[in-house]
């Protein structure tokens, strides 16, 4: 007498049991139906890990001369070379970012950069914009801007 596997239910008939076309076939529409979902499956990851380049927009005086910006589903990876010239009055960067996320109203997520240990540069929750935390620490020059948050 035949029995099923527990995972998909394939017919696995007995030793003794004559073989039958049927329960073959039936076994491989399962094998294929699961294998497709499957693959189904890995595609909808790798579109979410592949990630969505982010276009943003340098400030006067403030150039990207290398790397970029990520999002990947809610995640955001920056990694920036900034040549700056001219700092901007303004403080702001980088503009385009996508919004971080808050929670107990904090209003900024801060990214490391290479100026000094205690240096960070800011995106701001309100419009997304990367800042520098106070233009004493920077000046012209190039920065490397890393770091990632959640939107």
């Amino acid at each position: 007498m035949a029995s099923y596997t527990p995972n998909y239910n394939l017919k696995k008939p007995a030793g003794t049991d004559p073989v039958q076309i049927s329960d073959i076939n039936g076994n491989m529409e399962i094998i294929d139906t699961q294998l497709k979902a499957t693959n189904d499956q890995i595609g909808t990851i790798d579109n979410k890990l592949t990630g969505q380049a982010v276009t943003v927009s340098c400030a006067t005086g403030v150039t990207k001369s290398d790397g970029d910006v990520y999002k990947i589903g809610s995640l955001v990876i920056v990694q920036l070379r900034l040549s700056i010239t001219t700092v901007p009055a303004n403080l702001k960067i980088v503009t385009g970012l996508p919004k971080p996320r808050t929670s107990n109203n904090e209003a900024v997520v801060a990214l490391k950069t290479n100026a000094d240990d205690n240096s960070f540069v800011f995106i701001r929750s309100d419009d997304g914009s990367l800042c520098f935390s106070g233009a004493s620490q920077f000046s012209s020059g190039t920065i490397i801007i890393t770091g990632s948050y959640i939107t």
